[in-house]
């Protein structure tokens, strides 16, 4: 066994040994968090494992935990202090001694003036609520990410029952040829061209395998599983239907994820702006306390109040600073819109497209290549057409077949996206 390989086994036992029992459950489950073996998985299916198992949403939930404890941090108070003072010991003539010291005892408290403390929470607040905005983008991107791809795996399953129906027709014209040469009907070279032709229809075939077990691969990687557990997906990749009006797909985009999280940021820098120039305003500190002299025999109280004097610094840089920032961020909402518009326009535009397209195919073009195949193939058994003419047909109808799947796949994947710039929060 290689060394490397051992010493990670080594190293992983020893990590479930000490490891509580919880903790190990959970550590399997996220190396193999689905253990059941399925035929058939749907696209209902998918997305259930992709939210229980994501590891980019979990970290999104993290994320606005964490988030959610900047809130809380920031309704605290400021802490009280304490300080204890003594002086007149350790010296000379009277103030040798310890019993002719002087002691203070000071309990001293800030208090935040202008709001300050209110405007803080505020503004964490505003980062607490983009973060959630933020979780559900993730939730979002992660299933239009889902959707795409079983989408390209659908299209491979359709891709490789091409290639195995390209196949079985070229193994029965090279049988048919082949018959054909032995009667002396036909010429050795006909039946070279239907062995090259079945000889490169098996090449598509393991191709079209390759690309479909990749395919599968990168569709179970997004909930976390690098090994696929099904068969096949299931998914109606052959159903389209036209899509809403534009003027419908654009009201529903003010209240798409992306938009609410900027209004978000631009609250949480308005939040910090409007802070800033709190903070302009000094804070008061107010003191009390005890004081003791034991050299007189004297004990009294002590009151104060300390403000800083905002003679220099008013924080006028941070004022600045914020109230730019405020001003960036309004432009980046801007900009996001206008972005968010222009994708949806353009992504519908290739959305029509992409319908008309694969309703042409399935009327007219896919008919018409599969009947010209037919009537050549049933030609060139009954020795009225050449073999050519059969692989020229054969070919136009698997290359029509082609184009539908793309047409199709490019129908769904701009549904999805559209999808996606439609999608309100939770």
């Amino acid at each position: 066994m290689n060394l490397t390989i051992r010493a990670n086994l080594i190293a992983f036992c020893i990590l479930l040994a000490i490891m509580p029992m919880q903790a190990q459950d959970n550590l399997l489950n996220s190396i193999n968090p689905t253990s059941e073996k399925l035929q058939d998985l749907d696209l209902d299916t998918a997305v259930y494992r992709t939210l229980t198992y994501s590891l980019s949403l979990r970290m999104a939930n993290n994320d606005a935990q964490s988030r959610h404890y900047l809130v809380e941090q920031a309704r605290l108070y400021p802490n009280p202090s304490f300080s204890y003072e003594v002086e007149n010991f350790a010296g000379n003539n009277n103030w040798k001694s310890w019993s002719n010291r002087e002691e203070r005892y000071i309990w001293s408290q800030l208090f935040e003036t202008a709001g300050k403390r209110t405007l803080r929470t505020q503004a964490a607040s505003s980062q607490y609520y983009a973060a959630l905005v933020g979780y559900d983008i993730t939730k979002l991107l992660l299933l239009n990410r889902l959707h795409r791809a079983f989408i390209q795996v659908m299209a491979a399953q359709e891709s490789l029952n091409v290639a195995l129906d390209q196949a079985d027709i070229a193994r029965e014209m090279l049988s048919i040829a082949t018959k054909k040469v032995q009667a002396g009907k036909l010429s050795l070279i006909q039946q070279n061209k239907a062995e090259v032709a079945h000889s490169t229809a098996l090449i598509e075939v393991g191709r079209a395998t390759v690309e479909l077990k990749n395919a599968k691969r990168r569709l179970s990687l997004i909930w976390a599983e690098p090994c696929p557990d099904f068969a096949k997906a299931d998914f109606p990749f052959f159903d389209t239907a036209r899509p809403v009006t534009f003027e419908q797909c654009l009201a529903e985009l003010c209240n798409q994820a992306e938009v609410v999280q900027s209004l978000y940021y631009y609250l949480n820098a308005k939040h910090n702006w409007r802070l800033e120039k709190a903070n302009r305003i000094p804070d008061v500190t107010l003191q009390v306390g005890y004081k003791a002299n034991y050299e007189e025999n004297n004990q009294g109280l002590i009151a104060g109040i300390s403000v800083p004097i905002p003679i220099f610094n008013r924080n006028q840089g941070n004022i600045g600073k914020a109230y730019f920032e405020m001003l960036k961020t309004g432009d980046q909402g801007r900009q996001l819109w206008l972005l968010l518009e222009s994708k949806l326009a353009i992504t519908y535009e290739e959305l029509i497209r992409a319908f008309e397209d694969a309703e042409l195919i399935k009327n007219s073009s896919l008919p018409s290549a599969l009947s010209a195949f037919k009537l050549a193939q049933m030609g060139f058994i009954e020795g009225k057409f050449e073999y050519l003419d059969v692989l020229d047909a054969q070919r136009t109808l698997f290359e029509v077949k082609e184009r539908y799947i793309r047409a199709l796949v490019n129908y769904h994947t701009k549904r999805a996206d559209i999808d996606y710039l439609n999608s309100q929060m939770d």
